[in-house]
């Protein structure tokens, strides 16, 4: 869109300056500038609508191609008809139109550029000496541009399909990664737990194998000093106090065992 409005400025600025610059060849100097100002305007419309990105008329690409084959020839008539050097500019409208619209487009634009230069010669029926080629090979420049122009268009157009198409993709695996990427991070954070809890369970299982070898010991003696008591002591109810103690006491110990067997590494 940038390149077609930036082609239409061209053409006003170039026939701006043939039209100032060859004052002694141009018999309608004033038209011409008229006719460049509505140019002027239309490029100054058709750019706004390009910086908004949108296409000025972009339903109608036929009319807009009518409105510049009479603005063209309307250029070449006020100037010197068939050998005029705006002629070329209707080569610069089917780039233009190549740019923005499809093929069809561009060949129907092919024959109203080429309808518009060849209703020159209602004027000129009769070619001056050395001008005999200039129109015949106006048409065939006009017929190579536009297959060129059209050409090249959709192998540009169908590389920014093809561009769409890989970013798209691109898009999706990139999206793809960023969740396998948040997939194995928590799995990540998930061994890091169980690894800490496994650490924390070993040293849970080092300081149960200190706490029983620790209290084990006094359990012990204390175990011994009670079986001493219960054979000096004959009362019932001596009997029956240390008869609890020790019973608590192999319940002690019974858990003490237990912690040691939790804290052995296993086979």
């Amino acid at each position: 869109e940038a390149v077609a409005a930036k082609i239409r400025w061209f053409g006003v600025i170039i026939g701006l300056l043939l039209v100032e610059t060859r004052s002694e060849l141009v018999a309608n100097q004033t038209a011409l500038r008229w006719i460049l100002a509505l140019g002027a305007a239309y490029a100054a419309v058709d750019t706004y609508f390009s910086v908004r990105g949108r296409v000025f008329l972009q339903r109608l690409p036929l009319l807009v191609s009518l409105l510049e084959a009479v603005f063209i020839g309307l250029l070449c008539h006020f100037d010197s008809g068939l050998d005029s050097p705006f002629r070329y500019y209707y080569m610069m409208s089917l780039v233009s139109c190549a740019i923005r619209y499809d093929r069809m487009s561009t060949y129907v634009t092919c024959l109203l550029h080429c309808a518009s230069y060849s209703a020159l010669i209602l004027e000129r029926p009769v070619f001056e000496p050395g001008a005999e080629w200039t129109f015949p090979l106006t048409l065939i420049v006009m017929l190579w541009v536009t297959w060129a122009s059209a050409s090249l268009s959709n192998s540009l157009k169908r590389a920014q399909a093809d561009l769409q198409r890989l970013n798209q993709a691109l898009q999706e695996n990139q999206a793809l990664l960023e969740r396998r990427i948040d997939q194995r991070s928590r799995e990540l954070q998930e061994a890091q737990a169980s690894l800490l809890h496994q650490e924390k369970m070993a040293a849970f299982g080092l300081l149960a194998a200190g706490i029983a070898h620790e209290v084990g010991n006094p359990l012990a003696s204390i175990s011994s000093l009670v079986q001493m008591l219960a054979r000096r002591h004959t009362d019932e109810y001596t009997q029956e106090k240390l008869a609890l103690v020790e019973g608590q006491l192999t319940r002690i110990q019974g858990t003490l065992r237990e912690l040691v067997d939790f804290s052995r590494p296993a086979t």
